[in-house]
């Protein structure tokens, strides 16, 4: 599951000839952005990937939770107010430890990122990982969360909703991903691709997970309506007998 939304927000420009350029100075190019790959960082230091990784896996949570507890979808709908089991912990309790590992993030990359290229561009490809974290979390949970449980309607409106929160999300993530390509002689293609596979991996995770839960609490409030209607039923049928009963001792009391 996964991929970007179908539909872009603004087409595509007039096209227009490219300026030819020479046998050589397409070498040249080359050479530099092989150069580029060549200086930017192939590894990450453990505290570091640890850190970013956190960052992902709560973010992940933070933005899926948050949609099913907006939503109500979690409800297991009992008289004990109990939700159904899907993550120990809520959407406010992943939101502050992702705040913690961002912070953590921010304390470790810039000494390991500031080497290449300088704190400047640094600082840009740490925002960048940060950025792709929260853009993950925030597309997944959109498109698979917090509208199960609506009917009509209310459905189409909220899922109308999720299309255009989940397409905005979209857009930061290929913003993030373009600043990561243009700075891979601070951090190589192939490591930024292998931590923004990771995060988005979370993210669907995460989404998967909390949609999985939300179809469990809502075929229980099915089977629940469903034992609740047979035992009406049963009521009814009883009540009629307990009629008949009376009836039958009412005419031997006339006799």
């Amino acid at each position: 599951v996964g991929g970007g939304p179908s539909r872009r927000l603004a087409a595509a420009g007039p096209l227009r000839s490219a300026p030819t350029r020479s046998a050589a100075q397409h070498s040249a190019t080359q050479r530099s952005a092989a150069m580029d790959e060549d200086e930017g960082l192939g590894s990450m230091p453990f505290e570091a990937a640890v850190a970013l990784s956190r960052v992902g896996w709560h973010e992940a949570w933070r933005a899926s939770l948050k949609r099913a507890e907006r939503a109500g979808s979690l409800d297991a709908g009992k008289p004990d107010g109990k939700k159904a089991v899907v993550a120990e912990k809520d959407a406010q309790w992943h939101k502050t430890r992702a705040a913690k590992a961002a912070e953590a993030w921010n304390l470790l990359a810039p000494k390991w990122l500031d080497k290449p290229r300088g704190a400047k561009d640094g600082a840009e490809v740490t925002k960048a990982l940060l950025d792709c974290a929260k853009a993950a979390a925030e597309h997944t949970a959109a498109r698979r969360v917090g509208f199960i449980s609506l009917m009509g309607d209310p459905a189409k409106k909220a899922e109308k909703a999720a299309d255009e929160e989940a397409l905005q999300a979209w857009q930061r993530w290929e913003a993030a991903q373009s600043t990561l390509k243009e700075h891979r002689s601070v951090l190589r293609e192939s490591l930024a691709d292998v931590a923004s596979n990771l995060l988005w991996a979370s993210g669907w995770h995460a989404a998967n997970s909390v949609a999985e839960a939300e179809v469990k609490v809502m075929e229980g409030k099915e089977e629940d309506e469903e034992q609740m209607q047979e035992f009406d039923d049963g009521d009814e049928e009883g009540e009629g007998d307990d009629d008949e009963a009376e009836g039958d001792d009412d005419d031997e009391d006339e006799e």
